[in-house]
């Protein structure tokens, strides 16, 4: 069954918003920068992705929430003119998994941060976070999914927030040789950023008369035992496992999938593993070969990444630029997770 998206946020690099994220990320721009306060470890200047808009001296947990409270602000716009008994609404969100330079209390401080920004809007039933790295922000969006299936909310704002661009995590990154320098050209660029969507039964729909953006069409989540920074090598077993489980409900209907946004970020591992598992499933996909690369704009955005890929896929079709329909959104984070998803726009 379709779970509606009607309402959509986001804060990154590239935009302060999702329509002018969307907008330079299908125009290709990118907005990358020296780190103030650190070089590597040969002394060469690190290139990370801020957003313009906060200033450098905010870090911790104020920045998670001077990122994630505007972008969850715009996507529950639509409920602005709704009544009471319309607005009540569950909040799911995505956060990094453990590492050097994240506040020990993150979580806490975040789903306070969050009942503040909401108190007296609308009735928020719960706030729930996952810290549980680059897949967080999908699988918040597949718990929120079933969620309004199972009848236990009419409405569920979902999304994810991280930023690395503290020194804490940035000499973290440089000593696992993560970081995108002229001595690492396999790193990635830190980024920022945050995204949120907002989910709904078709009942409210109907009742606040609100259009949908997109849909999500179906979910899944699997586990890759063999995980990056390990000696094992990755087949991309736990992606494949996850874009099937997702896809199976539509064998036939293949070739599918339209679109592929995902998150490769300039590490051989996760390419190996895309590669492989596209290898695996392209009966499904039309054109297996032309894959999105947002971070290729707005650097690596670990647990944002997911609710932004279904923000790019809404606006595609919202904007006429789209392929195709349906997009598949792929995820996965150092500690196994795969999370994917089917979008239609």
């Amino acid at each position: 069954k379709l779970i509606d998206i009607i309402g959509l946020g986001a804060r990154t690099s590239v935009g302060w918003d999702a329509a002018s994220t969307a907008a330079s990320v299908r125009a290709g721009l990118a907005r990358f920068g020296e780190y103030p306060s650190l070089t590597d470890n040969q002394g060469n200047p690190v290139a990370v992705a801020m957003a313009p808009y906060l200033a450098p001296e905010i870090f911790g947990s104020d920045r998670f929430l001077a990122l994630g409270i505007p972008a969850a602000a715009q996507a529950v716009s639509p409920l602005s003119n709704a009544s009471s008994k319309d607005t009540s609404l569950d909040i799911l969100i995505g956060l990094p998994l453990e590492r050097p330079g994240l506040p020990k209390e993150l979580g806490d401080d975040v789903i306070k941060g969050f009942e503040k920004a909401f108190a007296g809007n609308r009735t928020v039933n719960s706030i729930d976070v996952f810290a549980k790295g680059h897949a967080a922000g999908l699988m918040a969006l597949q718990l929120g999914r079933q969620r309004i299936l199972d009848g236990k909310t009419k409405a569920c704002l979902i999304g994810g927030i991280d930023h690395y661009l503290t020194p804490e995590t940035m000499t973290w990154l440089d000593k696992n040789e993560q970081l995108l320098t002229e001595a690492n050209p396999w790193g990635f660029v830190p980024g920022e950023g945050a995204g949120f969507c907002l989910l709904t039964s078709s009942d409210l729909i109907e009742r606040i008369k609100c259009p949908a953006l997109g849909q999500v069409v179906s979910m899944a989540l699997a586990h890759e035992k063999n995980l990056i920074k390990t000696d094992t090598v990755c087949l991309g077993e736990g992606m494949t496992a996850a874009i099937r489980e997702a896809l199976q409900p539509f064998e036939e209907h293949k070739p599918l999938i339209d679109n592929i946004v995902c998150d490769l970020n300039g590490e051989p591992y996760r390419a190996e593993e895309l590669g492989y598992a596209l290898l695996k499933t392209g009966e499904y996909l039309k054109t297996p070969d032309d894959i999105k690369i947002p971070m290729d704009c707005w650097g690596d955005v670990g647990a944002a990444a997911g609710p932004l890929y279904v923000i790019l896929a809404i606006m595609a079709g919202q904007k006429g630029y789209a392929k195709g329909p349906y997009t598949l959104v792929l995820t996965g984070s150092e500690s196994g997770e795969r999370c994917v998803g089917v979008i239609r726009s």
